[in-house]
Protein backbone atom coordinates (compact mmCIF):
# COMPACT_ATOMS: atom_id res chain seq x y z
CA UNK A 1 0.00 0.00 0.00
CA UNK A 2 2.74 2.45 0.91
CA UNK A 3 4.93 1.76 -2.12
CA UNK A 4 2.78 1.14 -5.17
CA UNK A 5 5.83 1.01 -7.45
CA UNK A 6 6.79 -2.38 -5.99
CA UNK A 7 3.53 -3.91 -7.18
CA UNK A 8 3.64 -2.70 -10.80
CA UNK A 9 0.82 -4.47 -12.67
CA UNK A 10 -0.21 -6.60 -9.68
CA UNK A 11 -1.20 -3.60 -7.54
CA UNK A 12 -4.98 -3.96 -8.12
CA UNK A 13 -4.76 -7.72 -7.45
CA UNK A 14 -2.81 -7.13 -4.21
CA UNK A 15 -5.42 -4.64 -2.96
CA UNK A 16 -8.28 -6.99 -3.81
CA UNK A 17 -6.51 -9.92 -2.12
CA UNK A 18 -5.79 -7.88 1.02
CA UNK A 19 -9.42 -6.79 1.13
CA UNK A 20 -10.64 -10.37 0.71
CA UNK A 21 -8.39 -11.62 3.55
CA UNK A 22 -9.57 -8.88 5.90
CA UNK A 23 -13.23 -9.47 4.98
CA UNK A 24 -12.90 -13.26 5.46
CA UNK A 25 -11.49 -12.71 8.94
CA UNK A 26 -14.33 -10.25 9.75
CA UNK A 27 -11.75 -7.54 10.40
CA UNK A 28 -12.95 -4.99 7.88
CA UNK A 29 -16.15 -4.67 5.91
CA UNK A 30 -15.60 -2.92 2.58
CA UNK A 31 -17.35 -3.44 -0.69
CA UNK A 32 -14.91 -5.01 -3.17
CA UNK A 33 -16.58 -2.98 -5.94
CA UNK A 34 -15.23 0.28 -4.55
CA UNK A 35 -12.69 2.12 -6.71
CA UNK A 36 -9.12 0.99 -5.98
CA UNK A 37 -8.20 4.42 -4.61
CA UNK A 38 -10.94 4.12 -1.98
CA UNK A 39 -9.89 0.59 -1.07
CA UNK A 40 -6.27 1.74 -0.83
CA UNK A 41 -7.26 4.61 1.48
CA UNK A 42 -9.41 2.39 3.71
CA UNK A 43 -6.71 -0.31 3.97
CA UNK A 44 -4.04 2.31 4.70
CA UNK A 45 -6.22 3.81 7.43
CA UNK A 46 -6.80 0.33 8.83
CA UNK A 47 -3.08 -0.50 8.92
CA UNK A 48 -2.18 2.82 10.52
CA UNK A 49 -5.03 2.52 13.04
CA UNK A 50 -3.93 2.27 16.67
CA UNK A 51 -5.22 -1.29 16.94
CA UNK A 52 -4.79 -3.75 19.81
CA UNK A 53 -3.67 -6.56 17.55
CA UNK A 54 -0.01 -7.41 17.13
CA UNK A 55 -0.53 -8.53 13.56
CA UNK A 56 -1.47 -4.98 12.60
CA UNK A 57 1.89 -3.55 13.63
CA UNK A 58 4.48 -6.16 12.82
CA UNK A 59 5.75 -7.01 9.39
CA UNK A 60 8.29 -9.65 10.28
CA UNK A 61 9.38 -12.30 7.85
CA UNK A 62 8.26 -15.85 8.69
CA UNK A 63 5.87 -14.73 11.43
CA UNK A 64 2.58 -16.60 11.11
CA UNK A 65 -0.77 -14.87 11.48
CA UNK A 66 -3.45 -16.19 13.89
CA UNK A 67 -5.26 -18.43 11.39
CA UNK A 68 -1.97 -19.81 10.04
CA UNK A 69 -0.62 -20.73 13.48
CA UNK A 70 -3.92 -22.43 14.40
CA UNK A 71 -3.90 -24.47 11.17
CA UNK A 72 -0.26 -25.42 11.61
CA UNK A 73 -0.91 -26.57 15.20
CA UNK A 74 -3.73 -28.83 13.99
CA UNK A 75 -1.34 -30.56 11.58
CA UNK A 76 1.26 -31.35 14.27
CA UNK A 77 0.70 -34.56 16.21
CA UNK A 78 3.34 -34.22 18.94
CA UNK A 79 5.49 -31.65 20.62
CA UNK A 80 4.98 -28.57 22.74
CA UNK A 81 3.93 -24.98 22.36
CA UNK A 82 5.21 -21.95 24.23
CA UNK A 83 2.55 -19.31 24.72
CA UNK A 84 4.09 -15.91 25.43
CA UNK A 85 1.74 -13.20 26.67
CA UNK A 86 3.03 -9.63 26.60
CA UNK A 87 1.25 -8.38 29.73
CA UNK A 88 2.35 -4.76 29.46
CA UNK A 89 1.10 -4.43 25.87
CA UNK A 90 -1.70 -1.91 26.56
CA UNK A 91 0.34 0.15 29.03
CA UNK A 92 3.24 0.58 26.62
CA UNK A 93 0.87 1.55 23.82
CA UNK A 94 -0.88 4.11 26.03
CA UNK A 95 2.28 5.53 27.65
CA UNK A 96 4.68 5.52 24.69
CA UNK A 97 2.68 4.88 21.52
CA UNK A 98 2.58 2.32 18.78
CA UNK A 99 6.21 2.89 17.70
CA UNK A 100 7.52 1.86 21.12
CA UNK A 101 5.30 -1.20 21.04
CA UNK A 102 6.64 -2.20 17.64
CA UNK A 103 10.23 -1.80 18.86
CA UNK A 104 9.46 -3.92 21.92
CA UNK A 105 7.91 -6.62 19.80
CA UNK A 106 10.81 -6.64 17.35
CA UNK A 107 13.28 -7.00 20.25
CA UNK A 108 11.16 -9.80 21.75
CA UNK A 109 11.00 -11.56 18.36
CA UNK A 110 14.81 -11.44 18.08
CA UNK A 111 15.07 -12.99 21.57
CA UNK A 112 12.76 -15.80 20.45
CA UNK A 113 14.74 -16.44 17.28
CA UNK A 114 18.01 -16.53 19.23
CA UNK A 115 16.70 -19.02 21.80
CA UNK A 116 14.69 -21.62 19.88
CA UNK A 117 15.17 -24.41 17.39
CA UNK A 118 15.07 -23.52 13.71
CA UNK A 119 12.22 -26.05 13.21
CA UNK A 120 9.93 -23.99 15.42
CA UNK A 121 7.05 -21.97 14.01
CA UNK A 122 6.31 -18.59 15.55
CA UNK A 123 2.97 -16.86 15.19
CA UNK A 124 0.70 -14.28 16.69
CA UNK A 125 -2.40 -15.44 18.48
CA UNK A 126 -4.95 -13.18 20.10
CA UNK A 127 -4.39 -9.54 20.99
CA UNK A 128 -1.00 -9.77 22.67
CA UNK A 129 0.17 -13.37 22.57
CA UNK A 130 2.85 -15.14 20.60
CA UNK A 131 2.79 -18.90 20.10
CA UNK A 132 5.91 -20.94 19.37
CA UNK A 133 5.19 -24.41 18.03
CA UNK A 134 7.94 -26.93 18.75
CA UNK A 135 6.99 -30.07 16.78
CA UNK A 136 8.29 -33.44 17.95
CA UNK A 137 9.95 -31.73 20.91
CA UNK A 138 10.21 -33.38 24.32
CA UNK A 139 9.03 -31.67 27.48
CA UNK A 140 12.62 -31.38 28.71
CA UNK A 141 13.81 -29.60 25.55
CA UNK A 142 10.73 -27.35 25.37
CA UNK A 143 11.17 -26.40 29.03
CA UNK A 144 14.83 -25.60 28.31
CA UNK A 145 13.73 -23.20 25.54
CA UNK A 146 11.25 -21.62 27.95
CA UNK A 147 13.95 -21.10 30.58
CA UNK A 148 16.40 -19.66 28.04
CA UNK A 149 13.80 -17.18 26.75
CA UNK A 150 12.70 -16.21 30.27
CA UNK A 151 16.32 -15.71 31.41
CA UNK A 152 17.16 -13.59 28.35
CA UNK A 153 14.06 -11.42 28.88
CA UNK A 154 14.88 -11.02 32.58
CA UNK A 155 18.45 -9.91 31.77
CA UNK A 156 17.32 -7.55 28.99
CA UNK A 157 16.45 -3.91 29.46
CA UNK A 158 13.97 -2.13 27.26
CA UNK A 159 14.69 1.58 26.92
CA UNK A 160 12.58 3.89 24.79
CA UNK A 161 13.53 7.55 24.38
CA UNK A 162 15.94 7.28 27.34
CA UNK A 163 13.20 5.91 29.62
CA UNK A 164 13.45 2.41 31.10
CA UNK A 165 10.24 0.48 30.38
CA UNK A 166 9.35 -2.39 32.67
CA UNK A 167 8.12 -5.29 30.56
CA UNK A 168 6.36 -8.38 31.77
CA UNK A 169 6.05 -11.40 29.52
CA UNK A 170 4.41 -14.56 30.84
CA UNK A 171 5.37 -17.83 29.16
CA UNK A 172 3.36 -21.04 29.44
CA UNK A 173 4.27 -24.48 28.14
CA UNK A 174 1.55 -26.78 26.78
CA UNK A 175 1.44 -29.92 24.66
CA UNK A 176 0.53 -28.86 21.11
CA UNK A 177 -2.53 -31.14 21.13
CA UNK A 178 -3.94 -29.02 24.01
Amino acid sequence: INDKSNFNNTYPKVLKKALKILKNQNIINLDSNLPLESIDKELTDFILNDSNHLFNLVHLKNLLLPNDIALKAKMIDSGYALICDICCFENIKEDFGIEALEKLFNAFYRILLDNIDTNASIGIYGDSAVVILLPKCTFKVANSYLQNIANTIEKSKFVYENIYVDINILIDLLPIKD
